[in-house]
């Protein structure tokens, strides 16, 4: 029986570990956290399509802190085991600098000058 169990485990283990969120993925989708303040009127949060862009892959980013929201167009590029990206110097946000890692279920946003969104959860747009 012991022999069953383990046999089971070693079976099953690859499968689990194939669902978990933390594996990459390909990054094309939609990343939102995009929401509607009712009290304030406000919208917040922000959104980021993924696309290919031949070869590589670009991405619609749109930043909203209240008013309508700032959208830029970017190249990702891949740097290691995640990609990189900055929003227009002569834009809203000139000093956006990003790592993002895609996820199963989530993007997740990290760099000294990047937004305050860390975790930016897999989803349909704000806009459907």
């Amino acid at each position: 029986m012991k022999c069953g169990a383990t046999l089971l485990l070693a079976l099953v283990s690859p499968i689990l570990l194939a669902a978990t969120p933390t594996q990459a993925v390909r990054p094309s989708g939609i990343y939102s956290t995009l929401h509607y303040i009712p009290a304030t009127g406000d919208l917040i949060g922000v959104e980021i399509m993924v696309v290919p862009q031949g070869e590589s892959w670009g991405a619609v980013v749109q930043v909203s802190e209240g008013g309508s929201p700032y959208v830029a167009f970017v190249a990702l590029t891949k740097v290691g085991d995640h990609f990189e990206f900055s929003l227009p110097a002569d834009g809203a946000y000139p000093d956006i600098h990003c790592e993002i890692r895609f996820l199963t279920t989530e993007a997740q946003l990290s760099g000294s000058s990047c937004l305050d969104e860390h975790h930016v959860k897999r989803k349909k747009s704000y806009w459907e």
